[in-house]
């Protein structure tokens, strides 16, 4: 499964590498802006920390959360 990882305040947050908005990648189509993903497909926003839909105009489905373990500085899935 791809996955789309960002670090913030020193946690690691890892969801699925699509939007289920757009069904568009965040590592390609998408930013971080603060606390939000931004899809730049439709402009869906969700919150980093919890995945939760901040535009359900849009989608009200929250990002899918994916398994991972840090090892020294790297983000693995597993």
């Amino acid at each position: 499964m791809e996955a789309f990882a960002a670090r913030k305040g020193g946690e690691a947050y890892v969801y699925k590498d699509q939007c289920p908005h757009a069904f568009c990648n965040f590592t390609t189509s998408g930013q971080l802006e603060g606390d939000h993903i931004v899809c730049t497909c439709h402009w869906a926003r969700f919150d980093l920390r919890t995945g939760a839909s901040l535009t359900p105009e849009l989608t009200a489905e929250p990002l899918r959360r994916v398994s991972y373990r840090v090892e020294g500085e790297e983000i693995v899935l597993a």
